[in-house]
């Protein structure tokens, strides 16, 4: 009975520890000993955890922030396109109402204004102006081709009727002569 006592003795003594491979029996030193280096590796574990949280979300600041800065710059740079796309619009496209009084001036102008015409119509960069430049000069050229039709017409009349009309305005001349004398 005394032999049983003992090994229950060593029994309550021996504790059981698992392994993944097998269970293994060690005295009550070793056990407390295996915890505080379980407990020891569960607290590196989870320091380790913490440092790989602390980096990871340091990795995360550092990533924000880099993307951040990528908007502010994505976000500056559109601004910026965005000017030069109106400031062209506005170059091509708009004139402003003076540009077009004082060009509808310009063009009014019996032969200044034909060659100013041709000359804004070919040459600049305002898409406005060239297309308001060519429109004049398009009226222009009907002009002169209306104007010379009529010269035409009245060359025709007065070769075909011209000893007809020449009676006609000397009987009108005589009358008003003889009037004022």
């Amino acid at each position: 009975m005394a032999e049983l006592n003992e090994k229950e003795e060593n029994v309550e003594s021996v504790s059981i520890v698992e392994t993944p491979t097998e269970e293994v029996l060690l005295p009550n030193e070793d056990n407390t000993k295996q915890e505080e280096n379980q407990i020891s590796e569960a607290a590196y574990r989870e320091k380790a955890h913490e440092d790989s949280n602390e980096a990871f979300a340091k990795y995360l600041r550092t990533e924000r922030e880099l993307l951040d800065r990528e908007r502010a710059a994505l976000v500056l740079a559109e601004r910026n396109l965005k000017a030069q796309q109106e400031e062209q619009i506005r170059s091509e496209h708009l004139v402003n109402i003076s540009t077009f009084f004082w060009l509808h001036y310009l063009f009014n102008i019996p032969i200044i204004g034909f060659i100013a015409a041709i000359v804004f119509s070919f040459v600049g960069g305002n898409i406005s102006r060239k297309n308001y430049a060519r429109s004049r000069f398009i009226w222009h050229l009907i002009w002169i081709f209306v104007m010379l039709l009529i010269a035409l017409a009245v060359i025709l009349v007065f070769k075909f009727f011209g000893g007809a009309i020449k009676d006609i305005l000397t009987d009108l001349f005589k009358d008003s002569i003889k009037d004022r004398l």
